[in-house]
């Protein structure tokens, strides 16, 4: 009886340095527009597919979501387009879930899609030279180079460096092609051969292969790889493209192309003629996001200076981007209103005579839902989790799996004409209109039905720090008063109902704010708030130059406050809370509080900021790259706010920091006008203001933020 074949093993450490470092060399920059942890989750699905095929199991999904940025002046609705259309007579790639805002595309992409479609539109792949072999590489072709059994280091010594970068990404691209189809004795052999390259990395690279002498390098420890197990892992790349680009890489004559179509044949030569500049810079994965409250209000001397100045935050607004907010909270209803409680109390005997009965899922009535929501402070609510299913269901109407409330805006006659437009613009290939989206992400508060309160607690909590006003709140004994409890909010959604989020949809956000506020001299929104973490990817982007940093900036630049969590990664979590001090990290500050124009929060005490100073888990700067983060702490333990359902609760976290320093700003712009549209001269005068905590810079940054030192110094 045989023994079956064990699936061999890929460790990350050998996936890492054959990716990063494929020929020996650290890239921490890009130098192929397809960033290294795309490469990662695409091998890390193909192996998946070949370990389910291998264990005669169902195949699991092998895509992957990737956020693509056009090249400058190029058009994200045309990239949209192409990507839609490209696989629609195609059975061998697989496109789903295409989506653009004003810049950038999000789809979900099959290897496939990315060899076939997404490289050859890259600036990188159409500046290589169309005569390969006679310009980058002194070999005549790959049956030269697979002939003369050179190793590698000789082979790079032959190669110009656009030759070694697009041998560099043929190795990795066509191993994770020829991953995919393995079975378990082919895959032993393919991660052998990476192994080698792999090693690499630990010795220097190939190029110490020639460098090094007998006695500085062990050869016995790291067999040098040689143009066979380069080949191996290029030819799979070569064969999934089935007809490279003219005159860039000859196949092999011994190949049977009979079984290619004729489109997959001509698609490279095709992507050439449709594609006249250019259209893609950079390719990343849409990275995932998280989540990251009152004594406080005192801490930072918000009471003095509401006593002392007694500013009045009505006529300002303020977005808050995060998981949502209960707009039916009594502590954001506009409690200047004299008839809102004669407005309540009556909406409350009309659904006692209709007999309603209040669950925990159901506080109030229909009546008096719809009083709440009329009167609410939280002026309008946008769900931004609906932006890439609303796109996708515009070309799709009928898939029976779109979502009840998707449904619902497709078959509403008032969004007809929206949804027609969203459809012939993308046929077109045009960039997305918020004008045309921003009813249909719109969670209306006229009708009771039709508004949903969200799940989670986050972004009501952040938002009562913000802007709660509740005299008598049911459960506990004091007063709940916010930073401006007279503020109107705006409630930006881009967590779902499982807390999850993406960097696409907070990008869509940050940029509907720039959007409303295109009118520089009449802002809707004064400033926005998010409190969010995105992980630095550090192999795919240089530290502050992450799409949502660069976003977050270009709000700034155009006038618009933004604040932002610093993060709650300053201890490891995994580690013991007894470890002498090794579960604490340096240059923890996390995206989007690497950008530059915006204001990094940190977290403190509650109460005693200067006894107990800056909280364990805040991140810490400097940033990657060497600049002064965060900019400001505020109170983040055991805050206590609102939370849906009428209650209160106490959280902890740089989450908790932010809106503080956001309540600063508002007050400062309430205060003096001139300031509105001028987010850099409010971050510096809260920063030359704060108070000196006694900690160092990179923990506290400039100090607690002080309102009333702030206030009176203007």
């Amino acid at each position: 009886m045989t023994t079956p074949v064990r699936w061999p093993v890929l460790d990350d450490d050998t996936l890492r340095r054959f990716v990063i470092q494929t020929f020996g060399h650290a890239r921490r920059t890009q130098d192929s527009p397809i960033a290294p942890d795309v490469w990662i989750a695409l091998i890390r699905r193909a192996e998946r597919v070949a370990k389910a095929r291998h264990a005669d199991k169902s195949l699991p999904d092998d895509k992957v979501d990737i956020l693509i940025t056009p090249w400058r002046g190029a058009s994200p609705g045309e990239i949209a387009s192409y990507l839609r259309e490209a696989p629609r007579d195609r059975h061998d790639i697989h496109v789903e879930m295409v989506a653009l805002n004003s810049g950038f595309v999000v789809a979900a992409v099959d290897l496939g899609t990315v060899i076939q479609l997404v490289i050859p539109m890259t600036d990188w792949w159409q500046g290589l030279s169309e005569r390969f072999w006679t310009n980058l590489t002194d070999y005549k072709s790959y049956s030269d180079l697979e002939k003369s059994g050179d190793p590698l280091s000789r082979i790079l010594s032959k190669c110009r460096n656009d030759g070694i970068q697009y041998f560099r990404l043929a190795a990795v691209a066509g191993f994770a092609q020829a991953l995919k189809g393995a079975n378990a004795a082919d895959a032993r052999k393919l991660i052998g051969i990476i192994r080698k390259f792999a090693a690499l990395s630990r010795h220097g690279g190939a190029s110490e292969f020639e460098n090094l002498g007998q006695d500085r390098f062990d050869f016995a420890s790291v067999k040098e790889p040689m143009a066979e197990d380069l080949m191996s892992l290029i030819w799979p790349f070569e064969y999934a493209f089935a007809a490279p680009l003219s005159g860039r890489a000859q196949l092999r004559d011994d190949r049977d192309f009979e079984s290619l179509s004729p489109s997959s044949e001509s698609l490279s030569r095709k992507v050439k003629k449709v594609l006249r500049e250019p259209q893609v810079y950079a390719v990343n994965l849409n990275r995932p996001a998280a989540p990251m409250l009152f004594d406080s209000r005192r801490t930072v001397k918000a009471d003095a200076a509401q006593r002392l100045f007694e500013i009045d935050t009505s006529a300002m607004t303020y977005a808050v981007i995060d998981g949502g907010i209960d707009a039916l909270h009594p502590a954001f209803l506009n409690w200047n209103d004299p008839d809102l409680e004669k407005g309540i109390a009556d909406a409350k005997a009309k659904d006692a005579v209709e007999e309603f009965i209040p669950t925990i899922d159901q506080t109030c009535g229909p009546s008096e839902k719809y009083e709440r929501l009329k009167r609410s402070r939280i002026i309008k609510t946008y769900d931004f989790t609906r932006l890439r299913v609303i796109q996708n269901a515009a070309y799709m109407p009928n898939n029976p799996n779109l979502p009840p409330d998707i449904l619902a805006i497709l078959n509403n006659p008032a969004f007809a004409d929206n949804i027609d437009h969203l459809r012939k613009r993308g046929d077109f290939a045009r960039d997305l209109d918020w004008a045309i989206i921003e009813p249909l992400i719109e969670i209306p508060h006229d009708t009771a039905e039709a508004y949903k309160v969200p799940l989670s607690s986050h972004g009501t909590h952040v938002a009562g720090i913000l802007a709660a006003r509740l005299e008598k709140p049911e459960d506990i004994r004091t007063p709940l008063i916010g930073m401006c409890p007279d503020l109107r909010i705006l409630d930006l959604r881009v967590f779902d109902d499982e807390g999850r989020s993406e960097e696409f949809t907070i990008l869509s956000a940050v940029e509907f704010v720039g959007w409303l506020n295109r009118n520089r001299d009449y802002p809707v929104v004064h400033g926005a708030n998010l409190s969010l973490a995105l992980r630095h990817y550090v192999d795919s982007y240089a530290c502050g130059r992450t799409p949502i940093c660069e976003a977050c900036n270009r709000l700034a630049d155009s006038g618009t406050v933004v604040v932002v969590a610093a993060g709650n990664t300053g201890f490891d979590s995994e580690a013991k809370q007894q470890s002498m001090g090794r579960g604490y990290r340096q240059i923890t500050i996390t995206d989007p509080g690497n950008a530059d124009g915006v204001i990094t929060v940190g977290s403190t005490h509650r109460r005693d900021p200067h006894a107990y100073g800056v909280s364990y888990f805040s991140s810490r700067g400097p940033t990657g790259d060497g600049r002064r983060k965060p900019d400001l702490v505020a109170p983040g333990e055991k805050i206590t706010s609102s939370v849906p359902g009428g209650k209160t609760e106490s959280m902890d976290g740089t989450s908790m920091a932010a809106p503080h320093v956001s309540g600063a700003a508002v007050l400062l712009m309430a205060r003096n006008p001139e300031l509105i549209g001028r987010p850099a001269r409010i971050k510096e005068i809260l920063m030359r203001t704060a108070t000196d905590l006694g900690r160092e810079r990179d923990f506290q940054g400039a100090g607690l933020v002080d309102v009333l030192r702030a206030l009176q110094s203007i």
